[in-house]
Parts: C-alpha cells; sequence; structure tokens
C-alpha cells in the first residue's frame, strides 16, 4: 500500500502528551507526533523514522488523529503553506451592517441621555433638600458605629502586631519585653 502525502497539524492535547512522555501512547507515536510541524508532509515524515514499516506509521498516524493529538490540515490549508495552527479557541464574527450601526450608536446615545437625564434629576432632589433632624440624628449614629468599628480594627491590629513582635523576638532569641505600639 502507497502512503500518501498529507500534512498534519498538532492539537492543543500534544502539549501535554510530549513534555511528560505520556504513557497513553506509545515511544513511536511520541515520535511521530514530535515530527509533525504542519509543513512536512507523511511521506518524508516516514523517511525521518526508519525503523518504522509503512504500514505501522498509518496506524500510529490514524491513532494520533483519532485521539486528538494531531489534525489533518484541508487542501486550502495546505496550498498557501498556513504554518501557525492554534485550534484551542474559535472566534466568531459577525459582520453589521452601516445602518445596523448606525442605529445601535443612536440607541446607546439616547440611553446615556436618559441616564444623565436621571442623575441631573435625582441629584438636584437630593441638593435642594435640607435633612431633617430624624436625618442628622441618623446620620450621627452611622458616623459614631463607622468610629466604633475603626477603633476595635485598629486595637485588633495593635494586639496582633505585639503578638507577632514577641514570636520574632523569641525566635530571634533577643528577649526583653515587648512595649506597647505607639501609633501617631
Amino acid at each position: 500500500m502507497a502512503l500518501s502525502a498529507k500534512i498534519y497539524s498538532k492539537t492543543g492535547k500534544d502539549s501535554r502528551a510530549l513534555p511528560s512522555k505520556s504513557r497513553q501512547i506509545s515511544s513511536n507515536a511520541l515520535k511521530i507526533l514530535s515530527s509533525i510541524d504542519s509543513k512536512t508532509d507523511t511521506v518524508k515524515i516516514l523517511a525521518q523514522l526508519e525503523k518504522l514499516s509503512e504500514d505501522e506509521f498509518s496506524a500510529l498516524v490514524s491513532q494520533l488523529e483519532t485521539e486528538g493529538y494531531i489534525r489533518l490540515l484541508n487542501k486550502t490549508e495546505w496550498d498557501f503553506g498556513y504554518t501557525n495552527f492554534d485550534y484551542r479557541t474559535g472566534v466568531v464574527v459577525d459582520e453589521l451592517s452601516d445602518e445596523d450601526f448606525l442605529a445601535m450608536a443612536a440607541e446607546s446615545e439616547s440611553n446615556a441621555d436618559d441616564k444623565t437625564t436621571e442623575v441631573a434629576a435625582a441629584s438636584a432632589k437630593t441638593v435642594n433638600k435640607e435633612p431633617s433632624a430624624d436625618d442628622l440624628a441618623e446620620m450621627e449614629v452611622r458616623l459614631n458605629a463607622i468610629r466604633q468599628t475603626q477603633d476595635e480594627g485598629e486595637a485588633r491590629a495593635i494586639a496582633e502586631l505585639s503578638v507577632a513582635t514577641r514570636r520574632i523576638r523569641s525566635k530571634l532569641n533577643l528577649g526583653g519585653k515587648v512595649g506597647a505600639v505607639q501609633i501617631y
């Protein structure tokens, strides 16, 4: 049986098989896989691998293709000499007509204008409104809660720093007491 000249390219799956010398495929299949470069046809690869018979080579190439390590380039890719193949991700490109593009742009501008109007109206209401006594009392309560939370966080940070300092001093055998941490 005469081997026909076909050009194969690697898929993403080969990147895991080559470095790890995967046990899933034979050493001869790994040799074939390392020879595939999207340029060299199968006849030339077989000539490089002198120890394989044509039937063994064809079976291993078929196995690599079936298991997704390589893929056959189509005639167009072969004729134009494409060499940089990466089929791990796909891109879908849709074209818009000029009318569709302009309609979408006009719609987004009108939406932006509507949002601007809403924000301006809401801020005008807020600016003109004087806070009531209840609003002021609520703000005072919130401010005090925030201050208390900050004070508790600072106290916790100082305590953690003191513990960490003691641990470091004991590991370095510096001895002595750790003084209070001062925050300026």
